[in-house]
């Protein structure tokens, strides 16, 4: 399994270019050292996902912040990715709702 840190993606998008992936592997984000996810980080997320796409890997990602998981839940990434068993903020509200 092959990991790669988010915080060193985000500052130099040309990691993806040195990316060996195997065809049966698993690709691990670790958002160990993300403090903060904006627009650029998330095109750059994108672009790994593609990459992971067209080669038929599963993406994981872990160690998520809880803005990082409002930005991946509110924008709907978080369906393509693996390591996300359900949504918290609708979970939340299902719990307010009884």
């Amino acid at each position: 399994m092959n990991v790669i840190l988010a915080d060193k993606l985000f500052a130099n998008k040309n990691i993806l270019n040195t990316i060996h992936i195997d065809e049966e592997s698993h690709l691990t984000l670790d958002f160990r050292h993300v403090k903060d996810f904006n627009l650029n980080n998330l095109y750059a997320l994108l672009d790994l996902q593609k990459i992971a796409l067209f080669n038929n890997v599963k993406l994981n990602i872990k160690n998520t912040t809880p803005t990082v998981d409002k930005v991946l839940f509110e924008t709907g990434i978080y369906k393509t990715l693996n390591g996300f068993a359900s949504n918290p903020i609708l979970a939340s509200k299902r719990l307010n709702f009884t």
